[in-house]
């Protein structure tokens, strides 16, 4: 059982020692919300529209919503590469209306249609970066059933199913030290890629590249042969 609490302020402690990268302070809260499990329990039930089953052992993922991290890196060749996250608030996640995805699709120009208007109001934001907007989400998507539900990754109008539980999510952030685009190591590529202003393949590319390239240097206690491992695959569907 993943203690998310635990797992993400370990993870906080981790980074607050690395001097190879800065730390963007304000972006950085390591308090988790204090909630009892008989408060949440209630806070729960007092909405109909969260329809999802709660087992005990996810309690613990709705305490890390007021925790945040950010760090950041730039070199003498003026490559920069930033990372972190930020969690959504169970209120926030489940009870409000889902826009996020607004301003990509106003930004790209991008008119969904009936079918993909219906799909995205259920998809709602659970973790992001912390610093700036990228326009990047981990999601759910909110449907009646144990929770978690399932679980996408939103990139600027653009939207993959990520074949992970919680807990890897949360150990695949952990492993990529939740560098910015982390999550395209751990979904399929489609066959059509997505072209818009805001997201293509050039971009994607670009990110996962220099990922591999500075996170060995950055944090070289860590093992990411996992990442450079998927780097063909990558490079075969976004080029």
């Amino acid at each position: 059982m993943t203690c998310f609490v635990k797992t993400t302020r370990d993870f906080i402690d981790y980074l607050k020692v690395n001097k190879n990268v800065d730390l963007e302070e304000r972006c950085f809260n390591e308090e988790y919300t204090d909630i009892s499990d008989e408060d949440l329990i209630e806070t729960i039930s007092m909405f109909k529209s969260i329809n999802f089953s709660l087992k005990k052992e996810y309690y613990d993922f709705f305490r890390i919503s007021s925790m945040s991290f950010a760090w950041s890196f730039t070199n003498e060749k003026n490559q920069f590469i930033y990372g972190g996250f930020l969690f959504n608030g169970i209120l926030d996640l489940f009870i409000q209306d889902s826009d996020f995805w607004d301003l990509s699709n106003s930004i790209n120009q991008h008119k969904p249609n009936e079918g993909e208007l219906e799909f995205l109001k259920k998809l709602n934001w659970f973790e992001k970066q912390s610093w700036g907007d990228d326009g990047r989400f981990g999601c759910f998507l909110r449907e009646a059933g144990d929770f978690p539900p399932r679980i996408y990754f939103y990139d600027n109008s653009a939207y993959f199913p990520m074949n992970l539980s919680l807990e890897e999510y949360f150990g695949a952030m952990i492993a990529s030290c939740a560098v910015r685009g982390w999550q395209y190591f751990y979904v399929d590529i489609p066959d059509k890629f997505p072209e818009f202003v805001r997201i293509n393949k050039s971009t994607v590319l670009k990110d996962v590249e220099l990922a591999v390239e500075l996170l060995p240097e950055l944090f070289p206690d860590r093992d990411f042969s996992y990442h450079i491992g998927r780097m063909d695959y990558l490079k075969s569907r976004l080029k």
